[in-house]
């Protein structure tokens, strides 16, 4: 969910989500609308009350609106129990890289995971991927 739609339009109770795409369309397109749709009343509360709907826009191609609708039990369910599965009851290990280090003005002695060093060569000639 570290996505962000392209446009988000408000006009007086009236809320629409825009996401535009320059290639074909594809299912996850129009789920991660839906998903903006859901969780937009959560991350603006004074939304909460307005009419929210998304538009998948395509460069060569009919939009598709998505409504409040769309957002069956089955959906809201499957995103619930990925969201729980994905997140865990643990927080994930801490795995910044460098260009997360470098503009980060935290030095190693207040955290050790402080990558600042430089990338090793690794060639690997024991696989099956060609």
């Amino acid at each position: 969910l570290g996505a962000r739609p392209d446009i988000i339009a408000v006009k007086e109770q009236h809320v629409v989500i825009v996401d535009r795409k320059t290639g074909v369309s594809h299912p996850w397109h129009f789920a991660q609308v839906m998903i903006y749709v859901l969780m937009l009343a959560y991350a603006r509360p004074l939304w909460k009350d307005f009419t929210i709907e998304g538009i998948v826009e395509y460069k060569n191609g009919p939009p598709v609106r998505v409504t409040v609708d769309d957002l069956s039990v089955t959906f809201r369910s499957r995103l619930r129990d990925l969201v729980h599965e994905v997140g865990g009851s643990h927080p994930p290990l801490r795995a910044p890289g460098i260009w997360e280090c470098k503009q980060c003005d935290i030095g190693p002695d207040d955290c050790p995971e402080r990558f600042d060093g430089g990338v090793e060569a690794v060639t690997v000639t024991d696989h099956d991927l060609f």
